[in-house]
């Protein structure tokens, strides 16, 4: 009589197939060994099918959207595996009513008003965040699939033109409940605008902890309670439009975490906005993520400003880099010296990988509030 092999219990090769969740090319070998291996390696590989796909030779483009799509219509069973979703809605249509029972994020592009069929994807009560992109300017057309959206929404994500049209695009719906939300990130494209006529119907911004804010939106006065907010990060990645606008630290007063997205070159009020931090503030960590190449001029004056900020005690310092820049030892001498910083690294320095890692580092730190 022979011996059962280990690789007949199930459990036991659901656990190792856990321990290769990092790697495609490892998954996709495992999904052709046999049948007990296929579900665990399947489900790794569609939790974050964006994200994971990107590190497999030829895969996540454009020309290959249509291709996932008609994958998951022709085997609607692979939806159960999908824990986070990027469509294109003009494209998406016939996605809508696949049964997406452990749907956690959705990412949604669209030029145009979003068909009604959208409404079951919005209304899953798995999902806890959404992010809705356009290029185009919200107008009163925009639909408001809002009133459809679950009450399980924790995190807005907000991508467009210019804020001018939001209020158009969130009108005031009497009878729908209140989206109570933690997080709320807003990139602008043009435009400068205030935040204080923002309103964001159904969606409840009031109390936030997080938010992530581009270069072009100012915030003097904001619809929510900034006493709330308790991670910060901006995105100063715009080019020549690459500064602050009035955007005083003093009045985050729980702030713990402060993140500036950077690309090789210094905005024009960096510094003079790192100088309205307070000694009665207690931030524990501030990070530098650079986009591009650091210029080894750049730092000299960050770095005297961030050594000498009145917080005590003083919090520390993460730089994120990619593996090609400078010793960040000579850019940041005297943060160094005070042996306050960690620095991490990219593996790829493009522009691209650098908003997919933004991105996930993001989910991972509001999924913690």
């Amino acid at each position: 009589m022979s011996r059962p092999s280990p690789l007949d219990i199930q459990e036991l090769v659901d656990h190792c197939i856990d321990c290769l969740a990092g790697s495609p090319y490892d998954l996709l070998s495992c999904a052709l060994v046999a049948r007990a291996w296929v579900d665990g390696a399947q489900s790794h590989l569609l939790r974050r099918p964006h994200s994971t796909n990107r590190h497999v030779e030829h895969a996540w483009d454009g020309s290959r959207i249509p291709e996932f799509y008609d994958t998951l219509v022709r085997y609607p069973h692979l939806a159960r595996h999908v824990d986070d979703l990027w469509v294109v809605a003009s494209r998406a249509e016939k996605l809508c009513h696949l049964n997406f029972t452990r749907l956690k994020c959705l990412s949604v592009v669209s030029h145009d008003p979003l068909p009604e069929a959208f409404r079951h994807l919005l209304s899953l009560p798995t999902l806890h965040h959404l992010e809705f992109t356009t290029f185009n300017r919200l107008e009163p057309a925009f639909p408001p699939p809002w009133k459809y959206c679950s009450t399980t929404i924790q995190h807005l994500t907000l991508f467009c033109v210019d804020l001018s049209g939001l209020t158009h695009a969130f009108p005031i719906i009497p009878g729908i409940q209140h989206i109570r939300l933690k997080s709320l990130w807003l990139d602008v494209d043009v435009g400068s605008e205030t935040l204080n006529d923002l309103a964001l119907f159904p969606f409840d911004v009031s109390a936030i902890q997080a938010l992530g804010i581009t270069t072009r939106i100012s915030v003097p006065q904001v619809p929510f309670s900034t006493w709330t907010v308790q991670v910060l990060v901006l995105y100063l990645t715009r080019g020549d439009d690459n500064d602050i606008h009035n955007l005083d630290l003093s009045s985050f007063p729980n702030l713990a975490l402060l993140r500036i997205c950077l690309r090789s070159s210094l905005p024009p009020s960096l510094l003079t906005t790192l100088a309205t931090i307070v000694p009665s503030q207690r931030i524990d960590t501030i990070a530098l993520s650079f986009r591009d190449v650091l210029n080894p001029a750049t730092p000299t004056d960050l770095d005297l400003v961030l050594s000498s900020l009145p917080l005590s005690p003083p919090p520390s310092f993460e730089l994120v880099r990619a593996d090609d820049q400078i010793n960040l030892k000579l850019a940041f001498p005297t943060l160094f010296s005070k042996h306050l910083v960690r620095v991490s690294s990219r593996d790829d320095p493009g522009a691209s990988a650098f908003w997919t890692e933004e991105k996930l580092w993001w989910q991972r730190v509001v999924d913690k509030l």
